[in-house]
């Protein structure tokens, strides 16, 4: 049975940006409204001076959260349990 729609090529730019949708929409749940608060009041109070101490905390960050993910995927534990 043929669809009433025919189907069209779609561009790289557009199967990219259907593709990252999920991802923003998890990472804007993730972040919420009280960091977007917290955040534009540091940046009002602070401005500049602690950009680098975020970018050094974010670049520490990360491999936690790697650790916590190969953790609970090698052991099928979640990082509470273990």
């Amino acid at each position: 049975m043929e669809s009433a729609v025919p189907d069209q090529p779609q561009s790289r730019i557009s199967l990219f940006f259907r593709s990252l949708g999920p991802g923003i929409l998890m990472a804007s749940a993730a972040v919420g409204g009280s960091h977007l608060v917290a955040s534009t009041k540091a940046g009002a109070i602070y401005g500049w001076q602690l950009a680098a101490l975020i970018l050094l905390v974010n670049l520490f960050k990360y491999p936690f959260f790697r650790a916590g993910v190969q953790y609970t995927m090698g052991t099928g534990l979640t990082l509470v349990e273990g």
